[in-house]
């Protein structure tokens, strides 16, 4: 699995067309506008909002 940081900056890069998913043991994840393009086209999933201590940041979806 890349780096918290590794994933932020490729979700920084998403122009929210595309749904990237990371394995994390045996489930995947979405991060960022991944998880937000995910709940709103797929499925409302439940959000689970996380600060990110390793990077020091929220998720921000103002851009969106």
């Amino acid at each position: 699995m890349p780096q918290i940081s590794t994933i932020l900056q490729d979700e920084q890069q998403n122009a929210g067309d595309r749904i990237r998913l990371y394995a994390e043991g045996i489930f995947y994840k979405a991060y960022e506008r991944s998880a937000w393009v995910a709940c709103r086209v797929l499925h409302p999933f439940m959000v689970k909002k996380r600060a990110v201590r390793k990077v020091g940041q929220e998720s921000d979806f103002s851009t969106m």
